[in-house]
């Protein structure tokens, strides 16, 4: 006989089985055995979400009070595995109310058949998911149910979940899931597996029947809610809310040096050259993590860059990763401002004023970018990842960017499809007074 693994003593907060069931119940026991045996846990309360169907498979199989000579199989379950008395709370004296039945429409649903009926138990799902998080760590069993019941609480789980709530799914051999098996020490030892489709027949010995539970792991995204947006939440309502954060998030920036092109999560826009001279530098220096610059402080890089690719002169094997960039930057020299545009030398007086015209001119091209960024063509994220104040910045993990030296055709032919942002606000954007 299996001996019984020290258990770990509960702690204030209570742990939670949250348990998807079809018509099979055993996955309950079998989830339990295997998280006892396994993780010595024991969860205080267990919540079983399912249809009509399957709230009456848990009565029959799991609840009859005839079942065993201990009364019903869950109470054997608990015997077995020594649960206290505020553990393994599920239907004791027939308190039925952890036994949750998928709604629609004001209707508990007998099976999962429509978009709409689908619709209805994700939304289910993210109610039990907050509402048994108040009570402790969450453990998820996606055992039970239709495949896509499985694949709908994964997603919530990922949308809600937090680092302590945990997910699972257990397996048993074929054959025993054609017997009337629920955990290794139940009452009925021996059973008989008649195979489908050649009738034969294999002995099934409870005790000897390998359980295996897997876990599940899941991207929570939880940090990209706010609280407020939990209260009172929906499937959809979250996951819009999620994938609204993630599209205002840079996860990943090619910049290219042979056309004035870049790509922000999978996105490829094409800018203003001297915009995206700026761009590209500002990539060149959150890449290589280089502390930011001050308006007056850059326009030193971006002239000495921009007359060594202006000088046709200079060898290109001279310009080495910078040589790709010639051509677009010949054909729009005279419209960048950030070059000296005379060859002498000025006195103290007219060094001030060209200085201070360099900095206005570096100003106008940042705030130029910025505004092409937020144009609807541009890329709102991106934008967001420029700094404020006085310096000039990409606030970017340097792994997220990649500078490549030219730019594939499709991402070339998808940023010329695309109507090129302009710095010039959009008309149906109302000016703020």
């Amino acid at each position: 006989m299996t001996s019984k693994p020290a258990v770990k003593s509960p702690s204030s907060n209570c742990t939670t089985l949250l348990a998807l069931c079809g018509l099979s119940p055993s996955v309950l026991t079998e989830t339990v055995w295997e998280l006892w045996r396994t993780h010595h846990t024991i969860p205080n309360r267990v919540i079983a979400l399912t249809t009509t169907k399957g709230r009456e498979r848990i009565h029959a199989q799991l609840l009859d009070p005839t079942a065993t000579p201990h009364g019903n199989r869950w109470e054997e379950l608990r015997a077995a595995v020594g649960a206290g008395a505020d553990q393994l709370v599920f239907a004791e004296e027939g308190k039925l109310e952890n036994i949750r039945v998928f709604t629609h429409d004001g209707g508990e649903l007998a099976d999962v058949n429509t978009e709409a009926e689908n619709t209805s138990v994700a939304d289910c799902m993210v109610r039990e998911l907050l509402e048994q998080q108040t009570h402790g760590p969450v453990i998820v069993s996606i055992a039970g149910g239709f495949k896509t019941m499985s694949a709908l609480m994964v997603t919530a789980l990922s949308l809600v979940g937090r680092p302590e709530d945990t997910a699972n799914h257990v397996l048993v051999p074929e054959e025993v899931m054609r017997v009337p098996f629920y955990f290794p020490q139940q009452a009925h030892k021996t059973m008989e597996s008649i195979h489908p489709v050649t009738n034969e027949i294999s002995t099934v010995v409870a005790v000897d029947v390998e359980i295996t539970l897997i876990p599940v792991p899941f991207i929570s995204l939880r940090s990209f809610l706010v609280e407020e947006q939990l209260a009172h939440a929906t499937f959809s309502g979250v996951r819009a809310a999620v994938q609204q954060r993630l599209d205002r998030t840079v996860h990943s920036l090619t910049l290219y040096r042979d056309h004035p092109v870049f790509t922000c999560n999978g996105r490829s826009v094409m800018l203003e050259p001297r915009s995206y001279f700026l761009l590209l530098n500002l990539g060149e220096m959150a890449k290589a993590n280089l502390p930011p610059l001050t308006h007056q402080h850059i326009n030193p890089v971006l002239r000495k860059r921009w007359d060594a690719l202006s000088d046709t002169k200079v060898p290109l094997q001279n310009l080495k990763k910078w040589a790709p960039c010639r051509a677009w930057v010949l054909e729009t020299r005279a419209n960048f401002g950030c070059v000296s545009q005379s060859n002498q030398k000025p006195g103290m007086e007219q060094k001030a004023q060209a200085e201070l015209n360099d900095v206005r001119e570096v100003t106008r091209v940042w705030s130029d970018l910025k505004a092409s960024l937020r144009h609807p063509e541009g890329c709102e994220a991106l934008e967001r990842a420029c700094s404020k104040g006085h310096y000039l910045r990409l606030c970017l993990d340097p792994s997220s960017i990649s500078i490549q030296d030219s730019v594939p055709a499709p991402e070339l032919n998808a940023a010329l499809s695309r109507p090129k942002p302009s710095a010039k606000k959009p008309r149906n954007q109302s000016t703020s007074k």
